[in-house]
């Protein structure tokens, strides 16, 4: 066997191995899906005809000329063909076919489809390859074949770096891989013609998009036996892209967490339990795993009654007593129920749509479009560009709103928030930025150029000289569940030569309630450090009373609604006053925020109140603002004890 049918034979092994896993594992049914198969299948071909040509001229006499000719005819259409699936594969990665405009489909077109037709008529004029007996002949106009895999080329490296942000980082790698070999083998094969290793360079690039992509293992989630996060997205941007008519019910299990405290295992049996009884209710329907609490039901053409049906069944089983591995269970979720392509127009709607339906508490257990405000939806995902612009040009603005202390009457820290200006959201402010920063993943990037900026803030104003305490700074979740996160935060303060301790991290209750090993381990190390921690937002209803107790915070921030209630219910008051007599006496420092007027700051003036954020005392400031406060406190301070 030679060279060339070393390499077609290598890349049909390659080729079939990959359809017969794909088909054997492959679950969840896409248009990417369909291209990378289209891929596999011609190239398949292309190689069959490399093999057959020399196979039949190996081991059969007197082969007429035409065979030679076909083969050749079936290995450049099949090949140019194959240029352009690359190219859509990889596109298909963060867009749509339907969602390029049509001058752009043109572009994708038109020069394939010129380049086919040149190839097509070769037995006409011969400028592609001819043959001498059965001698082949690369004739001067196979050189429309190289310009065509150098304009798709060139375009697909434009998809990458256009789509940058769309790519994961190993998307991104796995892609520029494939380039790479692509690009080589056409060298190799245009200096070495009879070194012919197009087709399994071709192939070993679909062998690792299959490995590291398309594969089809990852749309399985082992644990629950459901259709994975993975699945779920591709499989509802397509759906909805095609405009395809069905149902989708998200049950989000709201019981998750408590489950998941008392029990070793977490609270994968719960979902387990969930996950095995909705396949009983219903053996054709898919189920995803959105969240690790959160499942959710597709119903593909459905007829109205089973819907309905379906919902009424689930919510009659969340009513009850569940068995979950011999312990009896009471089980509380919610249901959200969205027919589709009416409800939602595109998949990052449905993303945020989702996000809201499960980081909020709602009182209907049965909820529909209806009970949304999608007019603050669409707004939230205005951000995402927005947000992705801000970051990679460094746009955000850092604000400080001065701490003041009851005890001290004057300043003695400030929090830190960011803020960004767009023409047609104007001012996006710290809830905004830092929720939707978790969900598209950017906080940790945006979370180290913020805490980078305020570090360069204090060294260059050396913040240490006011007698400042501390400045609260959040941490968001994405961030506090890294491993070694201290020694990467302590990085960045040692290089500004900042002592870290002038930073009191704001957790939230979200955040705790959200807690791995990892984030435990990184707010021990912390805070053996000597950085102290906020646990923002109390009361906000995330997590219970053991969360002050059961982790190292030195001072509890109540949050602004319960302020707000105090102010016009007794019992509310009573409970805030009860709250921060209970930290104080747990040695925690207490902060009230949302301070907006005289009237708030007498009722606090009579609680164990240690520091207070709101428009009575300040309003967010810039930086420079930030330090004429500071600088007026220091000067006020005659000798004041700091905390």
């Amino acid at each position: 066997m030679n060279v060339e049918a070393s390499f077609a034979f290598a890349a049909i092994v390659i080729s079939v191995l990959i359809l017969y896993y794909y088909y054997r594992l492959n679950k969840v049914k896409n248009t990417q899906g369909a291209f990378f198969v289209w891929l596999v299948v011609d190239n398949t071909l292309t190689a069959l005809s490399s093999y057959m040509r020399w196979a039949v001229d190996k081991y059969v006499s007197d082969v007429p000329d035409m065979f030679y000719y076909a083969m050749s005819y079936i290995y450049f259409i099949t090949h140019t063909v194959m240029i352009v699936l690359i190219f859509l594969y990889i596109f298909s990665n963060v867009r749509s076919w339907r969602e390029m405009p049509a001058f752009a489909k043109a572009f994708v077109i038109v020069p394939v489809s010129l380049a086919l037709i040149f190839i097509a008529t070769n037995p006409l004029h011969q400028l592609v390859y001819s043959y001498d007996g059965n001698i082949y002949r690369r004739e001067s106009g196979i050189i429309v074949v190289y310009i065509t895999f150098i304009y798709y080329f060139i375009s697909t490296l434009f998809v990458v770096i256009w789509f940058n942000k769309s790519f994961s980082n190993k998307g991104r790698t796995v892609v520029l891989t494939i380039l790479g070999i692509g690009l080589a083998s056409v060298v190799i094969q245009l200096l070495l013609p009879e070194m012919q290793v197009e087709v399994f360079a071709i192939a070993l690039s679909e062998l690792i998009l299959f490995l590291f992509i398309q594969n089809p293992t990852e749309q399985i989630d082992a644990a629950l036996g459901t259709y994975s996060k993975t699945a779920f997205s591709e499989k509802m941007r397509d759906n909805i892209i095609s405009r395809r008519r069905f149902d989708l019910i998200v049950l989000d299990i709201r019981s998750y967490r408590d489950y998941e405290a008392k029990h070793e295992k977490g609270g994968r049996p719960l979902m387990k339990a969930v996950a095995y009884r909705l396949r009983e209710l219903a053996s054709d329907i898919g189920i995803y795993k959105v969240a690790e609490n959160t499942l959710a039901i597709e119903i593909i053409r459905p007829k109205a009654r089973e819907a309905t049906e379906l919902i009424s069944r689930v919510e009659a089983d969340m009513d009850g007593i569940w068995d979950v591995e011999g312990e009896k269970v009471s089980l509380q979720g919610h249901l959200l129920k969205l027919c589709m392509p009416g409800d939602i127009s595109d998949y990052e709607q449905l993303q945020v749509l989702i996000e809201r339906f499960r980081n909020k508490a709602y009182e209907s257990r049965c909820m529909s479009i209806n009970d949304f405000d999608m007019q603050s939806l669409d707004r939230y995902r205005h951000i995402s560009g927005a947000l992705a612009r801000v970051i990679d040009k460094k746009q955000f603005e850092i604000r400080y709103t001065p701490v003041y202390s009851m005890a001290l009457s004057r300043v003695i820290g400030g929090e830190i928030a960011v803020r960004f200006y767009d023409d047609e959201l104007g001012y996006v402010y710290n809830d905004e930025i830092f929720s939707y920063a978790e969900r598209s993943g950017h906080a940790l990037q945006l979370g180290q150029l913020i805490f980078e900026d305020v570090c360069s803030f204090i060294s260059e104003h050396r913040l240490s000289d006011l007698g400042l305490s501390f400045l609260l700074l959040e941490l968001m979740p994405d961030i506090s569940m890294q491993p070694s996160m201290y020694s990467k935060l302590k990085g960045i303060a040692d290089r500004y030569r900042v002592d870290p301790k002038i930073f009191c991290l704001q957790v939230t209750e979200r955040t705790v309630s959200r807690a791995t090993p990892t984030f435990r381990e990184n707010i021990n190390e912390m805070n053996a450090a000597g950085i102290r921690f906020c646990l923002e937002d109390y009361g906000s209803g995330f997590t219970n009373i053991a969360s002050i107790y059961e982790m190292p915070f030195s001072i509890l921030m109540v949050n602004q609604a319960v302020m707000h209630a105090a102010m016009g219910n007794e019992k509310a008051r009573i409970t805030m006053d009860s709250t921060l007599t209970m930290a104080r006496d747990l040695s925690m420092m207490t902060m009230v925020a949302g301070i907006n007027d005289e009237k708030m700051f007498g009722v606090i003036s009579d609680m164990a109140v240690d520091f207070a954020i709101g428009n009575y005392f300040f309003e967010q400031l810039d930086g420079e603002e930030f330090l004429k406060v500071a600088r007026l406190s220091a000067e006020e301070r005659d000798g004041g004890e700091n905390i």
